[in-house]
């Protein structure tokens, strides 16, 4: 990926004004410059078997980009709570500080989607990120 000029910041804002994907973030990613392989890499380090990610160009609505496709070998995706999310972050080969961040987010959707649903976030199933 490319380096900042010295003393420079790069932000990268989202205007998400009718959602987003995980796919679509990927494919973003690789559009700014993140090679696939890195990226293969980095998300090798979650100690996930049977899964392989491939890019494709699109075009939708006249607007073109990356599409990143991450392929699963289980035919049914087993369901994850928050409790295996969680246990799933802590034994992956990350640094402690994303550990930690990506803890964090996953507490967050789940009590958002447990509010939404009226359930416990410990009960919410990340069926889409799973």
């Amino acid at each position: 990926m490319k380096e900042a000029s010295p003393g420079v910041k790069q932000i990268l804002y989202f205007d998400c004004f009718s959602g987003v994907s995980g796919d679509m973030i990927l494919g973003a990613a690789l559009d700014l410059g993140l090679d696939l392989q890195e990226m293969k890499d980095m998300l090798g380090c979650l100690n996930l078997p049977g899964w392989r990610l491939e890019r494709e160009r699109v075009n939708r609505g006249g607007i073109t980009g990356t599409r990143a496709i991450v392929y699963v070998d289980e035919t049914q995706p087993p369901e994850r709570n928050l409790p295996v999310i969680l246990a799933l972050i802590e034994k992956a080969d990350l640094p402690d500080v994303i550990r930690s961040q990506s803890a964090a987010v996953f507490r967050r959707l789940a009590e958002a989607e447990g509010a939404v649903h009226n359930i416990p976030a410990e009960k919410v199933h990340f069926h889409e990120v799973g």
